[in-house]
């Protein structure tokens, strides 16, 4: 994450969202750790993430999996 200074805790979850990197849990992590009296949960990140979708400012995540299925096919 970059050293950027956030203006709120809204900020610091719509920057994070938008760089796509974290899962919400992380996101509420971090944004709980600039703003330690905030009550940010992975509820409320997903929340802000439907919002920022409706107004087109995010894409659908692809849920990332713990164990990715490799397959394989026999040629």
């Amino acid at each position: 994450m970059s050293t950027t200074t956030f203006k709120n805790c809204t900020h610091v979850v719509k920057t994070l969202l938008l760089e796509g990197e974290l899962s919400y849990k992380e996101i509420a992590n971090q944004a709980r750790s600039h703003f330690p009296d905030a009550r940010t949960t992975d509820k409320s990140v997903a929340s802000i993430a439907r919002d920022m979708r409706k107004l087109g400012l995010l894409e659908k995540r692809e849920p990332k999996r713990k164990n990715p299925v490799q397959l394989e096919l026999d040629l």
